[in-house]
């Protein structure tokens, strides 16, 4: 499931407004204005980002994750060892990942995080990663609340200030766009572009 909002912002009259030209930055917002400019009700001459907010729907209902680790891993039942092991198994990755490739994965800064990252975008390839921020923010996430001795658990979302990685990416189409990562079940991601 992806849900989009968008963000919009309003421009002064000397500002340009988006390139339509393919392959520019920002055509893909200049395009998705004119397909769908007639829906659009706001008083706004463009849009400067679009938010997709995206996770494994099933993965939002307990009982859908336990038969998905019983039937496709032969893990049961699913505990707090298994939710922590999943996101072990992410925070791995990414350190075999990111260092194979270059990548710097840092902590976010206190202030704001788009002047952060200019230094990384200076002279990047495009269509690649150039920096991961790692930061706790809230996040929707399964918990396993339950008896370890007798291994009896159940699952539950819950609202926790976790760890997740924010992967800024020098798209040729978007231009710079950045992913979110949650490293805890159900994963859920988040792209901001524009």
């Amino acid at each position: 499931m992806i849900s989009v909002r968008l963000l919009a912002c309003q421009r002064t009259e000397n500002e340009q407004h988006y390139p339509t030209d393919k392959g520019q930055p920002g055509s893909l917002m200049s395009s998705f204005y004119e397909h769908h400019k007639d829906s659009i009700r706001w008083q706004y001459r463009c849009f400067d980002r679009i938010l997709l907010n995206g996770l494994i729907q099933p993965f939002r209902q307990p009982e859908r994750i336990v038969s998905f680790f019983n039937t496709y891993r032969q893990l049961y039942p699913v505990g707090r060892h298994v939710l922590r092991d999943i996101a072990e198994q992410f925070q791995r990755w990414l350190k075999g990942w990111s260092e194979k490739r270059n990548i710097s994965v840092v902590e976010a800064p206190k202030g704001r995080r788009d002047d952060f990252v200019d230094p990384y975008f200076k002279g990047a390839d495009a269509d690649a990663v150039v920096v991961i921020l790692k930061a706790r923010e809230p996040a929707r996430i399964m918990t396993a609340i339950g008896d370890s001795k007798a291994n009896r658990w159940h699952l539950q979302i819950a609202n926790r200030w976790v760890a997740q990685y924010n992967f800024y990416i020098n798209d040729r189409q978007w231009g710079r766009i950045f992913v979110r990562i949650c490293r805890y079940l159900p994963r859920q991601l988040r792209s901001q572009g524009g």
